[in-house]
């Protein structure tokens, strides 16, 4: 998990590659792998934003584009305009680019192409090389701000609110989304809003363009080595602990448990648990989500959306390259409930609003670098808070006689009971979750 040669895939992310995200700081870019979160900087000074897409970066920098060659960072400009560019999605052949309260279309040869200019716009999302959705504020929705006094309530995000004329409108709440067809000009309102905000063939119309997610590349990347001790992290990050409430166990039992022990649930919540935690990487949220899903109450207003290529590469990832689970709705250990949109190929990772403790309480114990094994140890106990119980596994078979501490690390370094995880090197170099078992 640690060399300088880097292979990845394409992610529809858009702005980054499963294993591989890109992202601006301080004007330079920097690229962070996900499965360890190393990052390393990566190239040139004075960037505003990024998108990468395929084997190449697109960087918008004093008001030009340069598509730089991740591979050797061979460079070529594809754009220069005399007014700032942002909001940047490309490929080999074309530039989506926004100026304003306009978006443009940039054809390799040709002169750029104004596609819609709307004093309202707020965002837009390609779909394809042909299609596009953008949203635009409402002057209703700003009367029902202004008139119900919604700044002052706590049903309203001020967060997401700007000013705007003389009154407020909600960045992301109500707007009012848009299809839009760049070949033929023709539009029509949305009866929802996007679902997703990276590139794909759904809803495209003829000649959408698809990446290629089975096309690898390589590069040299300069993160540090990984010493075994923050390895051992890492490692033991990928077992998360889970809620009582959720209705399935995970890897700490009376018994060895291996892949064919766990449940699909915990399974997809330990693929998502990392990403979650990878805020450069997952950018693109929702606010105001409607509740397509039928989820209902006990939610919050944000969804962040996981590609399932970037999910699956992490599945691939945590269990080993073989493992082949269905897509489901499944709760994470932080509490977040992803819900799986088989329409548009991602997850949605909804914050509950009442969280409950977790369970299971784990601290790392040590560990075993053994070439082609790596061996992880940790304590741990599963906390009964209604009863004040103490238990050595999550079958609740054991009781644990203990003191329970106000820090309940403290508690699980005098009391836990002591477990072994293996991990196998696989093929790609990373390590993965075989098995665990508790040590008595």
């Amino acid at each position: 998990m640690s060399g300088t040669a880097f292979e990845f895939t394409v992610s529809r992310i858009g702005y980054g590659y499963d294993g591989c995200l890109f992202y601006v700081e301080n004007g330079k870019v920097f690229v962070e792998n996900t499965l360890t979160g190393q990052t390393a900087e990566f190239y040139g000074d004075g960037i505003s934003e990024c998108f990468a897409n395929g084997e190449w970066l697109y960087c918008v920098k004093d008001k030009s584009v340069t598509a730089v060659k991740i591979a050797d960072k061979s460079e070529k400009t594809v754009f220069e305009s005399e007014k700032e560019i942002s909001n940047i999605y490309a490929n080999e052949n074309c530039l989506f680019y926004r100026q304003g309260n306009a978006i443009y279309l940039y054809r390799k040869g040709r002169q750029p192409q104004l596609l819609l200019e709307n004093e309202d716009l707020c965002d837009y999302i390609p779909r394809s090389l042909n299609y596009i959705e953008y949203s635009v504020r409402s002057e209703e929705w700003a009367e029902y701000v202004r008139e119900n006094g919604l700044l002052s309530s706590p049903d309203f995000d001020e967060t997401a609110a700007v000013s705007y004329g003389p009154g407020y409108y909600g960045e992301g709440l109500r707007r009012e989304w848009y299809g839009l067809n760049t070949e033929n000009g023709e539009t029509v309102l949305l009866e929802n809003y996007p679902q997703n905000s990276f590139y794909s063939a759904e809803n495209s119309g003829k000649g959408a363009g698809k990446t290629d997610a089975e096309k690898n590349y390589g590069c040299d990347i300069p993160f540090e080595e990984i010493t075994d001790e923050k390895l051992a992290g890492i490692l033991h990050g990928l077992l998360i602990p889970i809620n009582g409430n959720n209705g399935f166990q995970g890897v700490y039992r009376n018994e060895k448990t291996d892949i064919s022990s766990l449940s699909e649930e915990y399974i997809r919540a330990c693929a998502a648990s990392g990403l979650l935690t990878c805020e450069k990487g997952l950018k693109e949220i929702i606010t105001g989500m409607p509740d397509f899903l039928g989820i209902g109450d006990g939610l919050t207003e944000t969804a962040v959306i996981i590609p399932e290529e970037l999910f699956e590469y992490c599945l691939n990832a945590d269990f080993g390259e073989k493992t082949e689970i269905s897509h489901g709705r499944t709760v994470t250990n932080t509490l977040r409930i992803l819900e799986y949109s088989a329409e548009n190929s991602c997850y949605y990772a909804f914050s509950q609003s009442y969280p409950e403790g977790i369970c299971e309480y784990t601290v790392l114990d040590g560990y075993e670098n053994n070439g082609d094994e790596f061996v992880v140890y940790d304590k741990y106990v599963y906390y009964d808070s209604a009863n004040r119980v103490l238990y050595a596994s999550s079958d609740k078979t054991e009781e644990i006689d203990g003191k329970i501490y106000a820090d309940l690390e403290k508690t699980v370094e005098e009391y836990g009971l002591r477990y072994k995880h293996t991990f196998a090197l696989g093929e790609s170099g990373n390590y993965y979750w075989v098995s665990s078992e508790p040590v008595k």
